[in-house]
């Protein structure tokens, strides 16, 4: 399985505690978009970005959307091997113990990222995996990113900080320690970043980065299964109808499969052993 090109490398979150530069008028916090997809009027993006557990494990995720198809994709931080990659209709799911790709038709992954101001863990990172007998039942699972929240609950209290000519950056730093950064282009809102770091770590435990407009095609291609055969053991669940049990873990019943994230939680609770390691709220 090729390496994910997106990797993001975590960077040491005291250059956002910089003194804020100088500047004739006050900055004004910026208007960030809700970035929701299937909705009725989706508008296409695309959302890459990580979520650390620890130094040593997290996540990583890619979602593109031309507003009609999207392409999602989960993977292993530490070698960008994908975990799940899925057009919302279908999804590849890398078994490593068996070094072997299996498709689930009528799936979808999903991921989110969400801020509860009214939550003491506001940040939370989420990825569902839902399959099911009717692809009609596939209709409610939306992946989306509320960093809007996030500005719109601290508005005039987000600081200004140093930043380079062509952008602006506003922080938080909460009680515990925990520092959030949004950036985004002076001008034309065509992208935004939005960190997060607690207070001792050297790594970001959130990083979301967000480009507004129509995604380049590479960014939704899905994998051909036929070239992909040739690399790695694909099999299909469609064929493997024994094998369901181990992939649904409820009684071979199809259903949704749910786990969750956050940055505040436990650094490290196993999860599915294959599949690594992350914090669960």
């Amino acid at each position: 399985m090729r390496v994910v090109t997106w990797m993001l490398l975590p960077l040491i979150v005291g250059i956002f505690l910089a003194i804020p530069s100088e500047a004739a008028d006050p900055a004004t916090p910026p208007s960030i978009p809700s970035l929701i997809f299937p909705t009725e009027q989706a508008h296409p993006f695309v959302v890459d970005g990580l979520c650390r557990a620890s130094a040593d494990h997290g996540f990583g995720f890619h979602l593109a959307t031309d507003g009609t198809r999207q392409l999602c994709v989960l993977f292993d931080l530490q070698d960008g091997t994908p975990i799940y990659l899925s057009d919302g209709q279908q999804t590849l799911v890398y078994d490593l113990a068996n070094s072997r790709v299996v498709r689930v038709p009528n799936s979808r992954l999903s991921v989110s990222v969400d801020w509860n101001q009214e939550n003491p863990k506001p940040l939370k990172f989420n990825f569902d995996f839902e399959f099911t007998e009717d692809s009609k039942k596939l209709a409610g699972q939306k992946s989306f990113f509320r960093i809007d929240r996030f500005v719109r609950a601290y508005g005039a209290a987000l600081q200004p900080i140093a930043s380079d000519n062509d952008t602006e950056s506003f922080a938080f730093q909460r009680a515990t320690g925990t520092a959030e950064v949004v950036q985004v282009p002076r001008g034309e809102l065509n992208w935004f970043r939005f960190t997060s770091c607690r207070a001792g770590d050297n790594y970001y435990g959130m990083l979301v980065e967000a480009r507004l407009g129509t995604p380049p095609p590479a960014t939704l291609l899905f994998p051909e299964l036929t070239a992909l055969g040739r690399e790695i053991k694909v099999i299909d669940l469609d064929k493997f109808r024994s094998r369901h049990q181990e992939w649904a873990g409820v009684d071979g019943k199809s259903g949704p499969r749910r786990w969750r994230t956050d940055t505040e939680g436990d650094r490290q609770t196993p999860l599915v052993s294959r599949l690594g390691k992350v914090a669960r709220t």
